[in-house]
């Protein structure tokens, strides 16, 4: 009995609380929480799954879990800093939950679920900015493995192309696969690249999600 009640405190997030919600729209640079996340709730120990597939500020996924009556696949949006979900099949939907790249958390009424991600994120995919010095619409395709990147640049003239570097998770270096040219190390965050170049310019990109 104890772990039903505790399975569906997360159902109640989508079910009961529905009156609570928010229709504040997503808007901004959309926090990046694409992937597997994976918590509970102060109430229970029971483990949750949510796994989202992120395209701009829109979410589709599946949720894990947390009862038979919330179980299933999910939609939702995320804004800079929250996120809301809903059942697909239903219109019962959470409240505004805070959301970060390493984060999701917020309060249920009797509880706070909290879940964090499965694994490290990692810089794969496609990141999109510019630098102070004036090169805009710079294209970075970026694939992680281990703490070895490989990739494309486009946009920066010169030295567009296959280019390859190494990443730790806080740092990136980044070189013309070709050639002995590189940056500086950047600071990498799951959600922007950014950081002095020798030339004295700075760049900035952040991830399409």
């Amino acid at each position: 009995m104890v772990k039903r009640a505790t399975l569906s405190l997360f159902g109640l997030l989508l079910a009961t609380l529905a009156g609570c919600a928010s229709t504040q729209s997503a808007g901004g640079t959309p926090a990046y929480v694409n992937g597997t996340w994976m918590g509970g709730t102060t109430t229970g120990a029971s483990t949750m799954v949510v796994v989202l597939r992120q395209t701009g500020n829109n979410l589709t996924g599946t949720l894990s879990g947390a009862g038979t009556a919330a179980d299933g696949p999910i939609e939702g949006t995320v804004d800079s800093n929250s996120i809301q979900l809903k059942q697909r099949s239903a219109f019962r939907q959470t409240p505004l939950l805070k959301a970060s790249c390493e984060q999701i958390s917020g309060n249920l009424g009797d509880s706070v679920v909290t879940l964090r991600r499965a694994t490290p994120y990692t810089v794969d995919g496609t990141w999109m900015g510019a630098t102070s010095g004036g090169l805009s619409k710079i294209v970075l395709v970026l694939q992680q493995t281990g703490n070895n990147v490989t990739g494309t640049l486009s946009g920066a003239g010169a030295v567009d192309g296959p280019i390859d570097g190494t990443t730790d998770g806080k740092t990136i270096q980044l070189r013309e696969r070709g050639g002995f040219r590189g940056t500086p190390q950047l600071k990498v965050s799951c959600e922007q690249i950014s950081g002095p170049l020798y030339d004295g310019s700075t760049v900035t990109l952040r991830r399409v999600p």
